[in-house]
């Protein structure tokens, strides 16, 4: 994910904090906010993170979400870079030899050697 975890107003969430969100998200269920806010507070990697364990349930819940259409949106735009990608190549790509869309082959694809490299019988 590419999140800009920088020097911000206050204080903001961490990659590590991001990820148990969406981890625990992904094992609890979507909505189990108070759940989640448990887990949070039994985690001991974050026993010293007084923001985080901090969150109430309407919070985590926001910030999930904010993660989740993130997340969306990354792999809309990679998809579409994908298919920019597999469209060039296609436009770039020999068409001889190759088969029609249907499966057919195209015209001249098989036709064999040309008439002057053919031996002629004398």
């Amino acid at each position: 994910m590419k999140i800009g975890y920088g020097a911000n107003k206050g204080k903001a969430y961490t990659e590590e904090e991001d990820r148990f969100i969406l981890c625990m998200v992904h094992k609890l269920g979507y909505g189990s906010w108070d759940d989640l806010k448990a887990e949070i507070r039994k985690s001991w990697r974050f026993r010293f993170d007084w923001f985080f364990k901090s969150r109430t349930s309407p919070e985590l819940a926001r910030r999930c979400d904010t993660l989740i259409r993130l997340i969306e949106k990354e792999n809309e735009e990679s998809a579409a870079s994908e298919g920019k990608k597999g469209k060039k190549a296609v436009a770039t790509g020999s068409r001889e030899g190759s088969a029609a869309p249907d499966g057919r082959k195209r015209k001249g694809a098989d036709a064999g050697p040309s008439p002057a490299g053919k031996k002629s019988k004398a």
